[in-house]
């Protein structure tokens, strides 16, 4: 049982060295890297060298059809965009003026639907009437 445990010990204490291996080599590093330049430094310093790892390319080719066409297909998707903003115009004037008709339109809608409610609440009291009194005399049916 003892030969268990210090078995254990050892496998944690190696776990242990490889961890403290590497925290230990992190802060060495750290430490190395520091004497070159504080952190201060470095961070202030982080977006000029960002900035200056770039790369660049430049190539021109002489016009022709094929080069030019994308140039065209633009102008011509900026002529439609213009066309369609006059059409959005137009229809928002169009739609003012659409707005009261469709107003009464709704008001006219109501006035109906509530006309055909009184015809069902005239005809079901007439029909309860005509049940509850038995004298009354329906000249229709004669």
């Amino acid at each position: 049982m003892a030969t268990k445990a210090g078995q254990s010990l050892k496998n944690v204490w190696r776990h242990c060295d490889a961890n403290m291996l590497g925290v230990a080599a992190a802060a060495i590093l750290l430490s190395y890297s520091f004497s070159f330049a504080p952190p201060t430094v470095v961070v202030k310093s982080a977006p000029s060298m960002l900035g200056s790892a770039t790369v660049g390319m430049s190539a021109a080719v002489d016009e022709n059809p094929f080069n030019t066409l994308a140039q065209q297909l633009v102008n011509k998707e900026r002529e439609l965009q213009a066309r369609e903003s006059v059409l959005d115009q137009r229809e928002y004037v169009l739609d003012a003026r659409e707005a009261p008709m469709a107003f009464y339109s709704l008001i006219l809608g109501l006035a109906v639907c509530l006309l055909v409610l009184f015809n069902f609440y005239f005809d079901w009291r007439r029909s309860r009437r005509a049940v509850s009194s038995p004298f009354v005399v329906d000249a229709r049916r004669a």
